[in-house]
């Protein structure tokens, strides 16, 4: 929904959050995540959450209302915790999710999290998956260059392909086609006017 209004009867929204694969990783076992954490929140905060899924933060959506929600709480966080790493959002992130900070925030219904690969999840995050090519997990179909999910199904939305290798090829030659075409049309454009 892009509207100004929410989808609840009170005028609250949807939030979505995104994981990353369980199975590779946890905020414990990510060197990033967990420096993130420790960072802006120290050990005790780490300890209680290191077992945990890591969730994206950049794959975040939801309704108006309840993004506008979420980033009032994203920007107290580094107003009390002055983290300023880079990815530290990602951190926050986290923090909020496991911590609970957005139950019962103004603006904010419900947060929805999907689980990495699912079918139902409208994103596939990748980025965990750099142990082999992504063609060897089967998610990979390098025939009809599409990403998929663990059910064999096209994903809607991938972020973080640019972790494979065979993947990043395909896209930068779907780029540059398309660069070539925009300054082509650009140029027969101009040479109209």
């Amino acid at each position: 929904r892009s509207g100004g209004g929410g989808g609840g009867s009170d005028g609250s929204g949807i939030l979505h959050f995104f994981e990353e694969n369980s199975t590779a990783i946890n905020i414990g076992k990510s060197s990033f995540n967990a420096r993130w954490i420790r960072e802006a929140y120290g050990k005790e905060s780490f300890d209680k959450i290191k077992a945990k899924t890591v969730i994206c933060s950049g794959t975040t959506m939801g309704e108006q209302i309840a993004i506008e929600s979420y980033l009032r709480a994203m920007v107290l966080q580094f107003d009390e915790t002055h983290c300023i790493l880079k990815g530290c959002d990602q951190g926050f992130h986290n923090y909020i999710h496991y911590f609970h900070v957005l139950e019962n925030a103004t603006g904010i219904q419900k947060t929805v999290t999907h689980e990495q690969g699912s079918a139902t999840s409208a994103v596939n995050n990748l980025a965990a998956l750099r142990d082999k090519p992504l063609k060897e997990h089967g998610l990979w179909d390098p025939k009809r260059e599409l990403i998929l999910n663990w059910d064999g199904s096209t994903s809607a939305i991938v972020h973080q392909y640019d972790r494979d290798k065979a993947v990043n090829i395909v896209i930068k030659k779907r780029k540059d086609k398309l660069v070539a075409e925009w300054k082509k049309t650009s140029a027969q454009a101009v040479e109209r006017l």
